[in-house]
């Protein structure tokens, strides 16, 4: 077992951002909402606000799992984007050239998927 130090100031911007951040839970409303910020691979703050259950008050946890549906697509599509804009991938590229996929003889265009997300591209 090791020995954690951790400065006054951090622990203060600590509750600060805990604040901030449940005050924007309760201004819209939320139920719950979850936080992880991750630099170099390590998490550098989890916290979770509110509620993951309101019918039986039960507390939201960090690492509990939220079903996030079609929200993911969205999210990705974004990031092929901005991608294309920084011109380190094309729209035409052939998705076997990024993932290890044993496709049919049309190659799948990354194009393609996104119409699957129903983003109008060019």
């Amino acid at each position: 077992m090791g020995l954690l130090v951790v400065a006054p100031a951090v622990l203060a911007q600590d509750a600060l951002l805990a604040n901030r951040l449940e005050r924007i839970r309760k201004k819209y409303d939320g139920i719950g909402l979850a936080v992880v910020a991750v630099k170099n691979d390590s998490i550098i703050y989890e916290q979770a606000f509110g509620l993951m259950n309101r019918e039986d008050s039960v507390a939201l946890r960090p690492g509990d799992v939220f079903r996030i549906a079609s929200v993911s697509k969205t999210f990705v599509a974004t990031a092929i984007m901005q991608l294309v804009e920084e011109e380190l991938l094309s729209l035409d590229d052939d998705v076997n050239r990024f993932l290890d996929f044993i496709s049919r003889r049309d190659s799948i265009r990354i194009r393609y998927l996104l119409r699957l997300c129903w983003i109008k591209v060019i």
